[in-house]
């Protein structure tokens, strides 16, 4: 792209005027958007533990599987 003069100005998403300005906005992303990732992560593991502890299935394993099950299985006639 740069060859042929073509790039991303500060008009473009996340890309600010400097490039400290770009990873500031990127850091702002990331530290925004991986807090509710976190979360999710955390919720995962401690259903996992629970379960283990219980020796029952993990329910929100189980939705995902069935989730992925079935989504695969579209379009096979099934």
């Amino acid at each position: 792209m740069a060859i042929h003069d073509h790039g991303i100005t500060q008009v473009e998403g996340f890309v600010g005027i400097t490039a400290e300005d770009t990873i500031r906005n990127l850091s702002k992303i990331s530290s925004l958007g991986m807090s509710m990732a976190d979360d999710i992560m955390l919720e995962i593991m401690l259903d996992k533990a629970s379960a283990l502890k219980t020796g029952q299935k993990s329910t929100l394993l189980t939705q995902e599987n069935s989730y992925n099950h079935n989504k695969s299985d579209a379009g096979k006639g099934k």
